[in-house]
């Protein structure tokens, strides 16, 4: 403790607000707990600290539950370069940190201007901690979200007319992030620093009203001072993860009923018929669930997007040949025929593919989001869409049986199909229904098809 006394770097925190969401009770018995449960068994945790009070307590917290059972934690803080002040609070986070020995890494991230800021600088900070995750093996992420920001997030999601998803609880743990504190309010966390003699860096964002955070922090806090609201937000978003969960078991039965599965070029079969009686929303939630599994997109699409994939899912039970349409975070929809049968399919789009990539160095290659391949790798070799050539520049490559399940997969799905191709352009390896067709020496790679772990993992997570 005198330790983290001499170690004072930041300005203390304003005085207790009556008015503060303090959702009291054995912090650190409950945190600890929670880390237990979510951390599982790695040797290494990861917190992200910005340096205010949610994130400083979490990484005090996690410090204290890694001595007692011999884990290691990293604080990971991230300078955005977009605040001047911002070096020298990453610098003051690493100097508390350093008085509980832990060790620190402070992530540089760059944010294109324009747009909305905000949203660029969260998409670029959860894209360096994911980075960071799978550098130390897949290690956890813990991230410093409570009971205050889950009720802010679900006023402003309310505004935006959100369903179950979005008013539902945060996932307490989502890919490699984990948040342990769901349990309690920001004060209960600002006693805390304050018992340890601690103080936190007030983010200057805090005053601005014109954000969606703020605002709907303030509406909060001037409900609560006169009909107290944030407790029953609370309770009620947490009946509505219990049905969403629900709904994400109608939705697996549903897929069961339309034979939900991967075609032989990568895309997303169903058939339409078996959704002529089924409520709008499963539809839309089996939709988001094949964009996601095509994707890896974490947010659904956009519910007028969906209502059109609801409307046209629908008509293809009535005509057969519906010709490729768009639908959302570049997929399209397509009818299809295999053995004879209709089907529905949703495929990536050609065009928003990501650009080939040159299979080469120590590391595996992702490429756009659905496909992974370990080394080594034969010299000369890139991987990519296979694009709009006639099905036979790649038939050879296959079986019969696959070569029929393949041709029949779609034209869409066809195109965006990834394939590996020599150094003159020419195709040498395609995704079928039974893995990659290709020379054995080239077969024998570790290939790993994301769409069908996403699709086998079931309905999309939560955020």
């Amino acid at each position: 403790m005198a330790a983290e006394r001499r170690g004072r770097d930041l300005a203390p925190g304003p005085p207790p607000d009556p008015d503060d969401n303090d959702l009291t009770g054995d912090l650190i018995g409950t945190a600890h707990r929670a880390l237990d449960r979510l951390a599982g068994a790695s040797p290494r945790l990861g917190v992200a600290v910005s340096g205010g009070s949610d994130s400083l307590a979490l990484m005090l917290l996690a410090a204290d539950w890694a001595e007692a059972r011999g884990r290691v934690v990293s604080a990971i803080t991230i300078d955005h370069g977009l605040r001047a002040a911002a070096a020298a609070e990453t610098a003051a986070v690493a100097r508390i940190a350093a008085t509980r020995g832990l060790p620190v890494e402070i992530l540089h991230v760059a944010v294109a201007p324009g747009g909305n800021l905000l949203a660029a600088a969260r998409d670029a900070r959860m894209a360096a901690l994911a980075a960071w995750s799978a550098a130390a093996g897949d290690a956890p992420v813990a991230l410093a979200h409570t009971s205050d920001d889950q009720a802010e997030t679900m006023i402003m999601r309310l505004r935006r007319g959100a369903g179950a998803d979005g008013l539902a609880l945060m996932a307490p743990r989502r890919g490699p992030f984990i948040r342990p504190l769901l349990a309690f309010g920001r004060a209960a966390l600002r006693q805390h620093l304050r018992a340890r003699g601690l103080g936190w860096i007030e983010d200057p964002g805090n005053a601005d009203a014109g954000t969606d955070r703020i605002r709907a922090r303030q509406m909060l806090k001037g409900l609560n001072q006169t009909w107290p609201v944030t407790r029953g937000l609370l309770a009620s978003a947490g009946r509505l993860s219990r049905q969403v969960d629900a709904l994400d078991w109608a939705t697996r039965r549903l897929a069961a009923d339309c034979g939900l599965t991967q075609n032989a070029a990568g895309g997303i079969a169903l058939s339409p018929l078996a959704l002529a009686e089924a409520p709008e929303e499963l539809i839309g939630r089996l939709a988001a669930r094949a964009i996601w599994a095509l994707t890896g997109k974490p947010y659904a699409p956009r519910h007028d997007v969906l209502q059109r994939a609801i409307s046209a899912l629908r008509a293809m039970a009535r005509d057969h040949d519906m010709p490729e349409m768009p639908l959302a975070q570049g997929t399209v929809l397509q009818g299809a025929r295999e053995d004879g049968v209709s089907l529905a399919v949703i495929a990536r789009e050609v065009a928003a593919v990501a650009p080939p990539v040159w299979l080469t160095g120590p590391a595996a290659v992702t490429w756009d989001a659905r496909t992974v391949i370990a080394p080594p790798f034969p010299p000369g070799i890139s991987l990519g869409a296979l694009g709009r050539v006639a099905p036979a520049a790649v038939a050879h490559l296959m079986g019969p049986d696959d070569q029929a399940a393949w041709i029949g997969a779609g034209s869409a799905a066809r195109a965006a199909s990834p394939v590996l191709r020599d150094r003159d352009g020419a195709i040498i390896g395609v995704s079928t229904r039974l893995g990659w067709a290709g020379p054995a020496d080239l077969m024998s790679s570790n290939i790993r098809d994301l769409v069908a772990e996403r699709l086998a993992d079931g309905a999309r997570k939560r955020t």
